[in-house]
């Protein structure tokens, strides 16, 4: 009896173990089992020198070109009474165009602070006058601002100028331009404008840098056409600003370069 209760035993035991022998697989089988699709092993797949490669090139490839950069002069900023005695301040900022491509500038920000470096006022949306320059042009972004000063200050002046795109500029020729001083205080800045091209333009911005005798920039004015421009057309212009500092007569303006471009 004893012996066939042992041997009972045994043949229990030797089925558990070929049953845990059959449920159980070497842990990396399926890992090294070929794909239905590709015919690697996952292993293989993952060591691919070619896909290494492609992933090892892929951000040099994708990385976007550098834009055109200006020469960007240094700011000047100051604090001034117009007419009118209300406290103003202009802001500018020379871009040179160093490059054998016309370019597109697009506004900027300009920041003014006090002699103290305490912020003062900020402008979003400064337009450059021109606003598309040729290779070897000038351009000036100029702001006039009010800002809540007591009295005039010294004032400095940070700007952020975004880089410039690849356009194609289109000029309208001034001619006659004479700088006098309005009897009701500020400048007037006249002359004529013609359209040499064959397209009309219904909006038309003629600006004027006003330069002292060293070259140095004093102010920029500008004024909309109030009629159309049709091609080969020419009209009278008459820029009037009120808002200049009382000493900027018409005597203190040596040089001034206008520009005209449709808007």
């Amino acid at each position: 009896m004893k012996k066939i209760l042992c041997i009972s035993i045994a043949v229990c035991l030797l089925l558990c173990l070929c049953a845990c022998g059959e449920g159980s697989a070497p842990p990396f089988a399926e890992s090294a089992a070929p794909s239905s699709e590709t015919g690697l092993s996952t292993s293989e797949t993952e060591l691919d020198p070619d896909s290494l490669a492609h992933e090892a090139k892929t951000p040099a490839e994708t990385h976007p070109p550098r834009r055109p950069t200006l020469d960007i002069g240094e700011p000047i900023a100051f604090s001034y009474r117009d007419e009118n005695s209300v406290i103003r301040a202009i802001g500018m900022v020379r871009v040179d165009n160093k490059t054998d491509e016309a370019l597109a500038l697009s506004p900027c920000e300009m920041e003014f602070y006090d002699a103290d470096g305490a912020f003062v006022c900020k402008s979003d949306s400064v337009f450059a006058y021109p606003p598309v320059i040729e290779p070897g042009e000038t351009a000036y972004y100029y702001e006039q601002v009010e800002p809540d000063l007591a009295d005039t200050v010294a004032l400095t002046l940070n700007v952020s100028v975004p880089n410039p795109d690849k356009a194609e500029p289109v000029r309208y020729e001034v001619s006659e331009e004479t700088v006098t001083d309005s009897p009701y205080g500020g400048l007037v800045v006249s002359g004529k404008v013609f359209n040499p091209t064959e397209q009309a333009a219904e909006l038309v911005c003629v600006a004027a840098v006003l330069f002292d005798e060293s070259g140095e920039p004093l102010a920029v004015v500008q004024t909309v056409l109030m009629e159309p421009l049709t091609a080969g057309e020419t009209k009278d212009f008459y820029i009037e600003d009120f808002l200049l500092p009382t000493e900027l007569a018409a005597q203190a303006v040596a040089s001034i370069q206008t520009y005209a471009y449709p808007l």
